[in-house]
């Protein structure tokens, strides 16, 4: 049965947004095993380990990861992926224009595009077959593991 389920769906995921942009139907353990490594790169950056805002990053990371890379990803659970987004967002000193336009796409793009703001024809007929949640929530996890990968040691976090 679990063999049966993981072959039949990609959900709001990776794998999903492959497909249904592209087409391609890659290996989904390949998929998962990539996105576990890309996840524990920046673990290799022991120094940062006393930086709280490192910490956060992968908080951040983490949250979006358990989404992106699970092939029954619903609707719902994007509440997940937007807790991460907005720890990252929310804990930066500077935000950059980058950042901005990242955070306001993935609030249309993921939030909004399942309610009421968006039309029907818009959610049913473009929106949901073409996985649209998941394209801006791919974009912030890329540039959360940039951010990562690049940390200075001397980074902080806002403080208020």
């Amino acid at each position: 049965m679990l063999q049966m389920d993981h072959a039949m769906s990609y959900g709001y995921s990776v794998l999903g947004w492959l497909n249904t942009w592209f087409g391609v139907e890659p290996e989904k353990l390949l998929i998962l095993m990539i996105g576990a490594v890309l996840l524990f790169i920046p673990m290799i950056r022991l120094k940062l380990y006393t930086n709280e805002k490192f910490w956060l990053y992968t908080l951040s990371s983490v949250l979006l990861w358990v989404i992106l890379f699970n092939h029954k990803s619903e609707s719902p659970t994007f509440i997940i992926a937007v807790s991460g987004i907005s720890i990252w967002f929310f804990t930066q000193l500077k935000i950059s224009k980058l950042d901005l336009v990242l955070v306001v796409f993935a609030f249309v793009f993921t939030c909004l595009i399942a309610s009421d703001v968006f039309p029907r024809f818009i959610r049913k007929e473009w929106a949901e077959p073409y996985a649209w949640k998941v394209f801006p929530c791919i974009l912030v996890w890329m540039k959360i593991w940039f951010d990562l990968m690049t940390m200075k040691e001397d980074q902080k976090l806002k403080t208020n």
